[in-house]
């Protein structure tokens, strides 16, 4: 989503909120900004622990990423999270002509 100057944000390590500028792509849910500068700031609420079980992992190409370099990252980290988390998973691969993943 594209802010729209007001909200709010939190980064990761830090209690103090911060503005987000107007134009700039952020991740939200109902309540709060969960990432910011694409998916480059993340905040607190959403950060991976050793108690975490549920994880949303969003890998980005900007204009200069070709398609075949974003499905090779995806597979590279699916053989990871197997390997090392033994965890099931679900994929989508976002453009501008499916914008939203049809989460279950």
């Amino acid at each position: 989503m594209i802010a729209d100057g007001s909200e709010l944000f939190i980064m990761l390590g830090t209690d103090k909120p911060e503005p987000i500028k107007k134009g700039e792509v952020i991740y939200r849910d109902d309540k709060e900004v969960l990432c910011r500068s694409w998916n480059y700031r993340e905040c607190e609420k959403t950060k991976i622990t050793p108690s975490t079980k549920n994880v949303c992992l969003v890998l980005e190409g900007l204009e200069h990423t070709n398609t075949d370099e974003l499905h090779a990252a995806i597979s590279n980290l699916k053989e990871l999270l197997q390997k090392y988390c033994q965890g099931s998973y679900q994929e989508f691969f976002l453009d501008k002509n499916l914008v939203e993943a049809p989460l279950k």
